[in-house]
């Protein structure tokens, strides 16, 4: 059973409609990582493309070809981990940027107007500041494992539903 787009984006609007249920119960300070960050439940935040999120989650099941519920669950989430792993990805990306943003600034401010060397700045500015790498490589890591996990799941189903 192929599930249609039609019936992706109900799945998907009923699960958003519990997701907003639980965040209003929570304090006000606590809803910033979970509506607008990389551990955002809703699978489209604020800058991503609704469209994006649809042509992957489709492409995402028509591949899979899951057959009944759990099937589709799992491979509901499989495309809702990919989706993250994209994120996280952008967000690694505009760190990035950030750092060597602040390191030609400094450069700029004491007098070195011609930049920094290509070596230099590979050195200072190819990976984000410390705490921004930490928590990208351990979302992404975790990210990466439930998917795997998830894909491995409804693999295993299929192949009991085969035999």
């Amino acid at each position: 059973m192929i599930t249609s787009n039609g019936h992706l984006r109900e799945l998907i609007s009923e699960r958003d409609k519990r997701v907003r249920i639980r965040l209003e119960r929570k304090p006000r300070g606590m809803m910033t990582a979970v509506t607008h960050g990389l551990a955002s439940e809703c699978p489209v935040i604020h800058g991503e493309d609704e469209d994006d999120w649809d042509a992957l989650a489709g492409a995402v099941l028509l591949d899979l070809q899951p057959c009944g519920p759990v099937e589709t669950l799992l491979a509901e989430r499989i495309a809702l981990l990919m989706w993250r792993l994209r994120r996280v990805t952008r967000f690694e990306v505009a760190a990035t940027a950030a750092t060597r943003t602040a390191a030609w600034k400094v450069t700029a401010l004491h007098g070195d107007f011609h930049g920094p060397t290509t070596d230099e700045v590979m050195a200072t500015t190819c990976l984000p500041t410390g705490r921004d790498l930490r928590k990208i490589q351990r979302f992404e890591a975790h990210l990466d494992r439930c998917r795997s996990r998830a894909l491995g799941e409804l693999l295993e189903l299929q192949q009991r539903r085969r035999v």
